[in-house]
Order: C-alpha cells, then structure tokens, then sequence
C-alpha cells in the first residue's frame, strides 16, 4: 500500500471513530430527550386536571359566596323582625 492509502486509512479510521463518539452522543441526547418529553407530558396531564379541578372549586366558591348572601338577607330580616318585637 502506497504512502497515501495509507494516510487515507488512517483518516477513514480516524472519522470512523469520531462518528462512533457521535453516535453515542446522539443515542445520549435521543434518551434524554425522550425523557424530556416524558415528564413534559405527565406535568401537562397533571396541570389539566389541576385546572379541571380549580374550575370545580371556583363553582363551589360561587355556589357558597351565593349561599352566604342570602345567608346575610336573612339575618338581617330576622334582626328586622326582632326589634319590631322588641318594640311591640
């Protein structure tokens, strides 16, 4: 083999080596990635429900908001009453 064969395999070797590493790389980079991806999907899953569940306790918030009101109107028409009573 000639000088310049050999030179050429030696750069093949070389770049094969390289690619070898970057292989190995992506494969690291694919791995985490996929995780990556895996946790984003479980937090979004887990935020959905969170927000269906904010949703529900807002309702029941308004539901309980509404009942103290009327709640109020009544202690104030009983207090009405009562002094009324109380002046008969």
């Amino acid at each position: 083999a000639s000088e310049e064969e050999v030179i050429v395999r030696k750069r093949i070797s070389h770049l094969e080596g390289e690619l070898r590493l970057l292989q190995k790389r992506k494969r690291e980079l694919d791995e985490s990635i996929s995780t990556d991806v895996f946790k984003l999907i479980t937090k979004n899953r887990f935020l959905r429900g969170l927000e269906a569940h904010l949703r529900y306790m807002g309702g029941r918030l308004d539901g309980i908001a509404d009942d103290l009101e009327k709640a109020d109107r009544k202690l104030a028409k009983m207090s009405e009453i009562l002094e009324a009573a109380r002046d008969a």
